[in-house]
């Protein structure tokens, strides 16, 4: 029962934090003054001191776990980016939906490499969700597609694929243990990528980003970040992948979808009502 609890956790968390970020691009319209890296920066910030409080309660170390964290950190680093520029250059409904089907490649990889079993229910749900990607992308004629959307999209895409494969190969290399120190070394390290990337790439500017609630956004989804990591964590040793990842997609999607229609009025094409619903 309390591994659903969680996965409930997992679903409600990542979609909070995609509601921060597209807040605030909603008060920052003007993309030359997105703050990209430096909302990317408070958000790894927070969600590193939140780990940093735990850890200091909790030490654990191991090498292994560092060389995992390591690379995680540079994954995850793409994905936050990705996401907010994905999200900045087109619907939020289509951006979170398309996002979701990342959970497909640690489910793959999971029956490829883990021997994990794909049941005929988990098929059929992956057939789901295909029909759903399909109709939900089906664009009206003469309608263009947005490049620079589906390139910042397809960064996310892989890159949330990768942090879930990085993240159960972890835990089932190390039993399920060191589960705090993996997430605060790699988002110690994001913290410093992204800290380097804001000085170089823009002009941090704190109190226009206070002002317009770029802080306390950027915080809240720090938070919602590190304990749906934590949580993800744990799932990924507790939870088979052909459930685990299809659940957090599938509900991504039911969220994701009724807050683009009620809070930020986004209007979709019939085939992609279908899909969504």
């Amino acid at each position: 029962m309390i591994d659903y609890i969680l996965l409930f956790v997992v679903v409600f968390g990542v979609n909070i934090q995609t509601i921060f970020k597209k807040q605030f691009y909603v008060k920052n319209p003007d993309t030359k003054n997105n703050f990209l890296y430096q909302y990317t920066f408070f958000t790894l910030l927070s969600a590193c001191v939140f780990l940093g409080v735990i850890y200091i309660f909790n030490f654990t170390f191991c090498i292994q776990t560092l060389i995992y964290a390591s690379i995680f950190s540079i994954t995850f680093c793409l994905s936050m980016f990705g996401g907010y520029k994905a999200l900045a250059s087109g619907p939020m409904s289509l951006t979170v939906l398309i996002s979701s089907f990342s959970t497909i490649l640690p489910l793959l990889f999971g029956v490829a490499f883990l021997k994990e079993t794909l049941t005929i229910l988990g098929i059929i749900g992956l057939v789901v969700l295909a029909v759903s990607l399909i109709l939900v992308n089906k664009v009206k004629k003469g309608e263009k597609i947005n490049i620079k959307w589906l390139f910042y999209l397809s960064i996310s895409f892989f890159a949330n694929g990768g942090n879930s494969i990085i993240q159960k190969l972890h835990q089932s290399s190390v039993g399920g243990d060191y589960t705090i120190c993996f997430q605060f070394i790699a988002m110690v390290i994001a913290v410093i990528i992204t800290g380097i990337l804001m000085m170089v790439k823009e002009k941090p500017n704190l109190p226009v980003f206070v002002k317009n609630s770029g802080f306390l956004n950027s915080s809240l989804s720090g938070v919602a970040n590190a304990i749906v990591n934590i949580t993800m964590l744990y799932l990924a040793v507790n939870m088979k992948a052909v459930i685990l990842y299809p659940v957090v997609s599938a509900g991504g999607l039911v969220i994701s979808f009724l807050t683009a229609l009620i809070v930020y009025k986004e209007k979709l094409n019939k085939s992609q009502y279908i899909g969504s619903l």
